[in-house]
């Protein structure tokens, strides 16, 4: 699956910034809750943007600061094999024979369990545009990051059915 998050952040900075040099962006979290049988997948995440940067007040020494972006998403998921789900179900039959009076209960439970659903971050590709306001010491970011994510699920399959 691939999602776009959309990147629209103020960071406040605690001091004024002549030149920002660098910023790398990274994935500090994420988080994938797949709710079966429905298509939902619920994403939420952090982003990590390392900002480099240099100041006159410092002496022009190249500083780090590191911010940290939350973010949540919904986006629906299409399977290409559908996965297994869990199952639960638990009866209750009465009998009662022509010469009782009282009724006899049978109980029947039966549950099928699977695997949940792992996910893997394959590959994220960021894009953005900063803006440097040093007079109210702010960074304005718009961009987005792009994720490219596998889902998984163990399932076993009879090959001997195949050879029949």
């Amino acid at each position: 699956m691939e999602t776009d998050i959309d990147i629209i952040e103020t960071i406040d900075l605690l001091l004024s910034l002549d030149n920002i040099l660098k910023v790398e962006w990274s994935v500090q979290s994420l988080d994938c809750n797949v709710v079966l049988p429905s298509k939902t997948v619920f994403l939420k995440g952090e982003f990590i943007a390392e900002i480099a940067f240099s100041n006159k007040e410092l002496e022009n020494n190249i500083q780090t600061l590191k911010v940290t972006i939350p973010w949540k998403k919904a986006e629906n998921i299409h399977w290409l094999t559908l996965p297994d789900t869990p199952f639960r179900k638990q009866e209750e039959f009465m009998f009662q024979a022509h010469h009782e009076h009282d009724p006899n209960y049978h109980y029947e439970a039966k549950q099928k369990f699977a695997e949940s659903i792992q996910s893997q971050l394959k590959q994220v590709h960021f894009v953005w545009h900063q803006e440097l306001n040093s007079t109210e010491k702010q960074l304005q970011v718009n961009g987005f990051a792009q994720l490219s994510i596998h889902f998984l699920q163990e399932q076993f399959v009879d090959l001997d059915c195949y050879s029949k």
